[in-house]
């Protein structure tokens, strides 16, 4: 099913987008000085030969560069808001040896690292719509249990399916990710990272490139064990909640169920 995400570049882009910008995809901003290449060979070995299989890179010029990330906003917000700011670059086509300056936006430029497609850093072309993401998928998931009951990879089993969001862009999920990894380590789980239409959610709209679901099955093991592992992975009482009543939702996390 799903495939593992390389450790040096993120899956699903056409350009080589390397993992040290987390941050730029999570919130769609990318910064001055900030420059990207249409391949990974371009990271490989001395200039003048990675030289050879470069065609284009992009440049980001202005805006400047800001010295800490919005706490004010949730990643989704601040993703959908960035999408349309304006951004200059400079796109820089190696075989022809030229550089030009381009005023885009945001999303344009996201949108070209994602599907090499240089009409979209043109503005009288039309606006690329902003892609699903991860936490707006949290409802579908039930679709997705459904989805991969019937498949090949559950016939015949039995046991616990928990599935998430996740998007190794974005520092929360990508932590709450890790936590239920070890959490259910000493269960022995199958883990996969699906991506939507892996996993059934078909949508005439796109899921944003690094969007997947992680995917945990567990088998010999209870449900009310799992859950419980769960929320000790995920679970952060509140130091001054005012019952002793547990607030922990898996549902605002997931959806888990016996199978």
């Amino acid at each position: 099913m799903g495939k593992n995400q390389t450790d040096k570049f993120f899956d699903g882009f056409a350009w080589a987008v390397p993992i040290c910008f987390a941050d730029p995809l999570a919130a769609c901003k990318f910064d001055h000085g900030d420059i990207l290449y249409d391949t990974p060979l371009s990271y490989e070995g001395p200039w003048r030969d990675a030289l050879k299989h470069i065609n284009f890179s992009i440049q980001v010029i202005s805006p400047p560069g800001s010295s800490a990330k919005s706490t004010s906003k949730d990643e989704e917000s601040l993703f959908s808001e960035n999408w349309n700011h304006t951004v200059l670059v400079r796109l820089t086509d190696y075989k022809k040896n030229e550089a030009k300056r381009i005023s885009t936006t945001q999303g344009r430029l996201y949108s070209l690292l994602w599907k090499n497609d240089l009409n979209y850093l043109d503005m009288e072309t039309p606006v690329p719509p902003v892609p699903i993401l991860a936490m707006q998928i949290l409802n579908e998931l039930r679709k997705t249990a459904l989805f991969l009951k019937k498949s090949s990879q559950f016939h015949n089993k039995k046991g616990i399916l928990f599935l998430m969001p996740y998007d190794r862009t974005q520092q929360l999920l990508n932590t709450k990710f890790q936590r239920v990894q070890e959490l259910l380590a000493s269960f022995i789980p199958t883990i996969d990272l699906l991506r939507p239409a892996e996993a059934g959610l078909l949508s005439p709209d796109e899921f944003a490139p690094s969007v997947f679901i992680a995917s945990f099955f567990v088998e010999s093991v209870t449900l009310s064990t799992v859950e419980k592992a769960i929320m000790n992975a995920l679970y952060k009482p509140s130091k001054d909640k005012k019952s002793e009543k547990e607030q922990f939702r898996i549902s605002a996390h997931g959806h888990i169920e016996a199978i």
